[in-house]
């Protein structure tokens, strides 16, 4: 798995679940961005 196209181990699971489950995209949004911040 390349680094630079998934700088975030856990990023494709976010997206996966997303996709998966769009009433979840605002968690995995939430989600995303308080990883952005740390």
């Amino acid at each position: 798995m390349p680094s630079r196209s998934d700088p975030f181990p856990h990023h494709s699971t976010v997206f996966k679940l997303r996709v998966r489950h769009p009433s979840t995209s605002k968690r995995a949004q939430f989600a995303i961005e308080k990883c952005s911040h740390i």
